[in-house]
């Protein structure tokens, strides 16, 4: 599910051949390294987008292993109490249509939920700098620097280079019936485009650290 475009436009090709010119590998954005230049990829079905809900929860949906809380929001984790030693999460809260559940876990907890959610979760569960989870009059499990060193890409949009050859995209060339039927009837061609972005790169500048990764 997750996979290029079927189709890209020549200006897409010139770019990420340009990157190799460069010395630049063209990449796969999700393999294990990304510096260099590649083309986007997204969920993807039958030449549409589709969203992560449906590339992955739907074909898994009736395992009997697997429950599914929707319209749910993670509150903080539970500690086990009766260990002193050291802090073992046991399960979450949670709320959902107003009312707190609480569910408890066998094995283990995961707590995947992004750049923003996840330290949010870890403060509000008493891990986190001590002074902030003071002013707020939450107990400290732990004070760890939960949240101090965020950072976000950096984005440079506006990139005007030149080519050897003449490059045209016009997208009223894409705005024809023989398109839209190409789409419809046989998945493929320039409306099976990702939209907004079709080649990116992850670039090394003078800042970068001894790894070579961006």
């Amino acid at each position: 599910t997750v996979q290029e475009s079927p189709w890209r436009s020549p200006l897409a090709v010139a770019f990420v051949k340009a990157g190799e010119e460069l010395g630049y590998l063209n990449r796969d954005i999700n393999g294990e390294q990304q510096t260099g230049f590649m083309i986007a990829q997204g969920t993807i079905r039958r030449g549409s987008r589709c969203s992560t809900s449906k590339a992955f929860l739907r074909p898994i949906r009736l395992r009997k292993n697997l429950h599914i809380s929707m319209h749910s929001q993670v509150i903080k984790l539970i500690f086990d109490s009766e260990r002193d030693d050291e802090q073992v999460v046991i399960g979450v809260k949670f709320m959902r249509d107003g009312r707190m559940h609480t569910v408890r876990a066998r094995k283990e907890v995961i707590l995947s939920s992004g750049a923003i959610g996840t330290p949010q979760i870890l403060m509000l569960s008493g891990i986190g700098p001590a002074e902030d989870l003071e002013q707020h009059d939450i107990p400290v499990i732990n004070d760890l620097k939960v949240g101090h060193h965020l950072q976000d890409h950096v984005g440079l949009g506006g990139l005007t280079f030149l080519v050897d050859d003449p490059v045209t995209f016009k997208k009223s060339r894409y705005q024809t019936l023989s398109v839209a039927l190409d789409y419809i009837i046989n998945e493929r061609g320039p409306m099976t485009s990702l939209g907004g972005v079709e080649g990116l790169a992850f670039v090394n500048t003078k800042y970068a650290n001894s790894s070579g990764l961006w």
